[in-house]
């Protein structure tokens, strides 16, 4: 009797199919093994490294070359730095429209005497780390008071995603290196579509920017009179919920409106199943 080996949990509420478990494995290709040549081979179990803060764990971020290669952590409304050798250390409180909203981080290189800058933003006010600064831990002035969801670093800039709506759509900021502050001139407007963006990912040389009904990438030109350009020819008529946008080495991964995963390298290819897309749906309402 030919039993196929289930690649991964699967539960269709709509269609009311039993659910399948698979519980800590992942599926392998293996010519030796039963008539699919497959195996399911049990994953490492996680061991607990550090209590960080009172949790829940927003987000984890590290920077190779700055500021020693430290971890810094989200932890409820709180952030921390990890040292290598393990030494915690608590930054401050992080301004954020609530303790489950997405956390961003960007930290630049030294350049010359200017030290390297962690930029953290959760929907409020955008904040600035700086370990030789008198006060480390600040604030950053935003044209108009807005608050900032996004920022990512490349070329020596920081972009910075204000939040969207009252005004505002598809807009976003650029810090220039070595600064810590943001010129309101500075700033540059979405073109394919006016819907708001969601994030900024740094994906090769250029950053790309979903919104909620697009996705268009942009790069750094080195001309002062146009610092910013479109990338021509490259657009997806795809947007991206909300902080689930993420770069995994030369593709880039978001997640529609619609609970749909794709893959965006050269095109964007569809890499969910529908019972998956059927419970990102579910969480997606369940966060409105």
């Amino acid at each position: 009797m030919d039993v196929p080996l289930s690649r991964g949990d699967y539960f269709r509420g709509v269609a009311k199919e039993a659910r399948i478990r698979t519980r800590n494995r992942f599926f392998e290709q293996n010519p030796v093994l039963t008539k699919e040549q497959a195996a399911l081979l049990a994953r490492p179990g996680a061991r607990r490294w550090l209590a960080v803060g009172a949790g829940p764990i927003r987000a984890v971020y590290s920077q190779s070359g700055s500021f020693d290669d430290a971890l810094f952590v989200a932890s409820g409304d709180s952030l921390w730095r990890i040292a290598k050798d393990g030494t915690l250390t608590f930054i401050g409180v992080i301004p954020s429209i609530s303790v489950t909203s997405h956390v961003s981080m960007a930290a630049t290189a030294n350049i010359g005497v200017t030290p390297a800058f962690l930029f953290v933003a959760a929907g409020s006010t955008l904040m600035c780390y700086d370990e030789t600064a008198g006060t480390p831990w600040f604030s950053v002035p935003m044209p108009d008071s807005v608050g900032v969801t996004s920022v990512g670093y490349i070329a020596s800039y920081v972009v910075v995603v204000p939040a969207q709506g009252q005004g505002i759509n598809g807009q976003f900021y650029w810090i220039e290196p070595g600064e810590t502050t943001v010129d309101p001139l500075n700033f540059a407007t979405a073109e394919r579509a006016p819907d708001p963006i969601t994030e900024v990912v740094i994906f090769n040389d250029q950053f790309w920017l979903p919104g909620d009904s697009t996705t268009e990438a942009w790069y750094f030109t080195g001309n002062i009179d146009a610092p910013v350009l479109r990338v021509q020819g490259i657009v997806y008529d795809r947007g991206s919920w909300e902080g689930t946008a993420v770069q995994v080495k030369g593709s880039m991964i978001i997640v529609d409106s619609e609970g749909a995963v794709f893959q965006i390298s050269g095109g964007a290819k569809r890499i969910s199943r529908p019972d998956i897309e059927e419970r990102i749906r579910e969480a997606i309402q369940a966060s409105l």
